[in-house]
């Protein structure tokens, strides 16, 4: 139990109130990949507090979370559910593939001020060899609206917004 207290402090001193959590679900509720793992983000909180945070291995949250902090978003209390899978990838030695979700991610969103989940997800099996394991992961995506053959681009003000935000290098370095 001494981890599991210094994990909640250290989750806590770097400003994830990670005992706030009082299982209301909003942060399941946006996440883009809850129906993609075994567990949905509040119950990755949940098992933090008790102390039972071998039980998030293999589930499939530890690889797929692209900390893309809609959970944070949602969350009344301000629980970043993204910090916390990512105290627990360092606390089980797993870095997981998300760092090829986010750069794909980022780099989609500098460039076309926006994400083409097609293309994100082409990326990721091509650029971590996981076609054969995630092959039927592209057709649920499908199924649940996640990947569109088209989407639009942001046009106006909204492209010139994000193009401040990621300044003048068009996503490079991103």
């Amino acid at each position: 139990m001494p981890e599991l207290g210094g994990l909640i402090r250290e989750l806590e001193g770097s400003g994830v109130p990670v005992r706030r959590c009082y299982g209301c679900r909003k942060c399941s509720g946006g996440c883009p990949i809850s129906d993609l793992t075994e567990r949905p983000p509040h119950w990755v909180v949940r098992s933090v507090q008790l102390g039972r945070t071998e039980l998030v291995r293999g589930t499939g949250v530890l690889e797929l979370c692209t900390n893309c902090g809609t959970c944070g978003v949602r969350c009344p209390n301000g629980i970043a559910v993204g910090e916390v899978i990512n105290a627990l990838r360092r606390r089980f030695g797993e870095p997981g593939r998300s760092g090829v979700l986010h750069r794909g991610f980022m780099r989609q969103v500098a460039g076309r001020g926006r994400v083409h989940g097609l293309f994100l997800a082409g990326r990721y099996v091509l650029e971590t060899g996981t076609f054969a394991e995630h092959g039927g992961l592209g057709v649920r995506l499908w199924r649940h609206g996640k990947l569109r053959l088209r989407t639009g681009t942001p046009r106006g003000a909204a492209r010139r917004e994000v193009a401040a935000l990621f300044g003048s290098g068009g996503g490079e370095g991103v």
